[in-house]
């Protein structure tokens, strides 16, 4: 939808994770970080859950990442939008 609207492309073909577990595969990992270090999104919509969801080591990572980077904008009972700090 956010694409749609802002007439722009996903940062990365990996826009809509989990696509399997992804802390067994490096491939797509690597990929992942190198398109949010070199292409970072604006913004970052999670489910509501997400500072506190329990997860792999993939999922720790990001969690840092948006916290670190991003600051929150808005949230609801169902998902919550970081803007770029």
């Amino acid at each position: 939808m956010f694409y749609i609207e802002s007439n722009r492309l996903a940062n990365t073909k990996y826009f809509n994770l989990p696509a399997g577990n992804i802390d067994e595969n490096n491939k797509i990992k690597e990929e992942f970080w190198y398109d949010m270090r070199n292409k970072k999104p604006r913004l970052i919509v999670t489910r509501s859950d997400f500072e506190v969801q329990k997860a792999g080591e993939f999922h720790n990572q990001f969690r840092e990442f948006v916290l670190g980077e991003y600051r929150l904008l808005y949230h609801n009972n169902a998902y919550r939008i970081y803007i770029e700090d």
